[in-house]
């Protein structure tokens, strides 16, 4: 069953004419989780050989870089305890009738610190559910593991 509310209605392009300034115009975001005000992870997915555009990914980086740094009033941003990550993934759907699961498609690039599992092992590769999963065990996402993991009880 699909997690899409009114899948007529994604279907639907939004258009961005008439908000184009030479070479800036809107773009969208594919997918965003946000855990606790502390975890945010971007997605941007694209058919397996496409490029990532340039200006998406450069918009990307800089929310990437400004989730990290600031928190409230924390001034000493490099304490902060937010972490957020950007992950370009591809999908090998060519037709377009049939819906991409997000969870199966596989991270090509990743924006943001801690790329690696607990082994030191690249997070390149890995499908978006196996990431996540990951993610949540290094940064002890409750509402993720209590879903992930059995007899997950986040008090000891």
């Amino acid at each position: 069953m699909s997690m899409i509310k009114y899948p007529k209605r994604a279907k639907q392009i939004i258009d961005y004419i008439g908000l184009e300034y030479g070479n800036i115009h809107p773009t969208d975001i594919d997918a965003v989780l946000e855990f606790d005000d502390l975890y945010l992870f971007l997605f941007e997915i694209k058919l397996e050989g496409t490029e990532f555009n340039k200006g998406q990914k450069i918009l990307l980086k800089r929310i990437v870089d400004n989730w990290d740094r600031n928190y409230g009033n924390n001034l000493e941003w490099t304490k902060s305890k937010r972490k957020a990550y950007a992950i370009y993934c591809s999908h090998n759907i060519e037709n377009t009738d049939k819906n991409i699961i997000l969870a199966n498609c596989i991270i090509d690039d990743i924006y943001g610190e801690g790329n690696y599992d607990d082994n030191g092992r690249p997070l390149i590769g890995k499908t978006v559910k196996d990431y996540m999963e990951i993610k949540a065990k290094q940064h002890n996402i409750h509402k993720l593991l209590y879903h992930i993991e059995d007899n997950y009880c986040p008090f000891p």
